[in-house]
């Protein structure tokens, strides 16, 4: 299927000589970018400015709490896939959610994308603290392989 367009997605593409273009940017030029620029780039299109910079950080590292019983599932059964963990493991798909709870309480369908991009920053903040230990799982470096720095700059350990 080389050189056929097989699927059309807004924020990316994969070009034949130059690899994954994430929104413009080969992702060789993205390397030395924190991951919450890389982030902002994917939902607005533009890398962000200092401020906002500082913000999206700030939010993440305030919604990176992680229960203790978020990495049972992990632990229990390393060998299934890391979204597979993150669906049954994070409390934000259940009575934590945002979206959940305000769907309950009568949310109008043109505010469902606030409610739903407030569980989404929840589910990324908690990603390093919660789930490394299950991507080193199924990860090609192996069962030793984990980030160092999380999303909001704190040191991560596999689980």
């Amino acid at each position: 299927m080389r050189g056929i367009r097989a699927a059309v997605c807004e924020t990316s593409l994969v070009e034949p000589d130059t690899g994954l273009v994430i929104r413009g940017y080969p992702v060789k030029k993205l390397v030395d970018r924190y991951p919450e620029e890389i982030l902002w780039l994917l939902l607005t299109g533009e890398f962000p400015d200092e401020h906002s910079l500082q913000w999206l950080q700030s939010e993440l590292k305030k919604r990176s709490r992680v229960r203790s019983t978020c990495g049972v599932s992990s632990r229990r059964c390393p060998r299934l896939a890391p979204d597979v963990h993150v669906q049954h493991g994070d409390p934000v798909h259940g009575r934590e959610s945002v979206f959940h709870r305000h769907y309950d309480e009568g949310l109008t369908k043109e505010h469902y994308w606030e409610e739903t991009l407030d569980d989404a920053l929840t589910i990324i903040a908690r990603l390093p603290q919660s789930r490394p230990g299950s991507i080193a799982s199924v990860s090609a470096r192996g069962p030793g392989f984990c980030p160092t720095r999380s999303w909001t700059g704190r040191p991560t350990t596999a689980t």
